[in-house]
């Protein structure tokens, strides 16, 4: 398919289309989600370190989590 010069440029027109509707989508539920300033310390602190360590992202939920939890008892407390 990607020999042929017409169907190569509307693959990559989906390609682009999809990176596009994905940025739209995270956008929009970053809006909704990140309300107060843990939620907004969780999604900073995983984007650096996808970024930066390239630490796999199916560890960066359970440390979500953990910090989400970490972060709630300490704000109770105070």
């Amino acid at each position: 398919m990607r020999k042929s010069k017409i169907f190569s440029y509307f693959l990559d027109t989906v390609n682009i289309a999809a990176v596009a509707i994905m940025l739209s989508v995270s956008f929009v539920m970053s809006l909704d989600t990140l309300i107060d300033w843990k939620a907004i310390l969780i999604a900073l602190m995983g984007i650096i370190i996808i970024g930066f360590k390239k630490v796999n992202p199916i560890w960066i939920v359970p440390g979500g989590s953990l910090l989400g939890y970490v972060l709630s008892l300490i704000s109770r407390h105070f």
